[in-house]
């Protein structure tokens, strides 16, 4: 995990997710190399953080830097991100497919979180789910609550 994000001019960013790279003959692996480190971070950050190892995690993206460094990385697989704020309730997280206008397609992302890091975790993960596979059937939401109180 190295350094912060830094934006390139031309959308890209070099992140703890990999340098920006231009388009070419080894992008594609290097994309999907960088999409499998992202799905592997943030399944280990839906984890609780009760090994050390955890909690060194989650003391790096349960931050400010972390949601930058979470959206980087989502932005390298073409999602934007709207993070809005509910009277000091919680957070929701939504990532849409980038050039949509924040349309809700069948491939958008949210979580509703009482912190802003956790609300970007939980709607990129939902994302990337998605889109990996647009037919299984949405989650059962109907054993949780995770509405504003």
């Amino acid at each position: 995990m190295g350094s912060g994000v830094v934006a390139d001019g031309e959308g890209g960013a070099s992140t703890r997710f990999g340098a920006a790279q231009p388009v070419g003959a080894g992008a594609l692996v290097e994309l999907n190399q960088r999409l499998a480190t992202l799905r592997a971070t943030l399944g280990f950050l839906s984890l609780e953080p009760r090994t050390p190892e955890f909690r060194l995690l989650h003391n790096c993206f349960d931050t400010w830097r972390g949601i930058g460094d979470i959206v980087a990385g989502m932005a390298r697989q073409d999602y934007d991100l709207e993070l809005r704020r509910y009277n000091g309730r919680g957070w929701r997280g939504m990532f849409f497919q980038s050039g949509f206008e924040h349309s809700l397609t069948s491939h958008a992302g949210a979580a509703w979180a009482r912190s802003p890091w956790q609300a970007v975790q939980r709607a990129a993960a939902d994302a990337l789910r998605k889109r990996e596979s647009p037919d299984a059937a949405p989650p059962d939401r109907s054993l949780t609550d995770e509405s504003p109180r």
